[in-house]
């Protein structure tokens, strides 16, 4: 006889079968996913602070990411900038 799990197993989005649950589990696709880039830079937030940033974010029509993309391009530019000073500077 199959046990309760086997009946329940369902395809996931890549191909493979999860083992579902009487709750319904979503997959875990933080183990598939795959970027360009890691994700370094952060800040810790109180939940109320994040959810605070997320309205306003959603009250925009915008994710959060794309919310502070321009704060954190401009902290690249600066920096790089820096970086070019101080490697002239040290060569000197």
């Amino acid at each position: 006889m199959v046990g309760f799990s086997e009946d329940i197993r369902k395809p996931s989005s890549d191909g493979d079968v999860d083992e579902g649950s009487a709750t319904g589990a979503k997959s875990d696709w933080r183990r598939r996913e795959r970027r360009q880039a890691q994700k370094y830079f952060g800040k810790r937030l109180t939940n109320a602070d994040h959810q605070l940033i997320k309205n306003y974010a959603q009250s925009l029509d915008l994710d959060m990411s794309d919310l502070i993309a321009p704060y954190v391009d401009k902290i690249l530019k600066q920096a790089r900038a820096h970086a070019r000073q101080t490697t002239r500077a040290i060569a000197s």
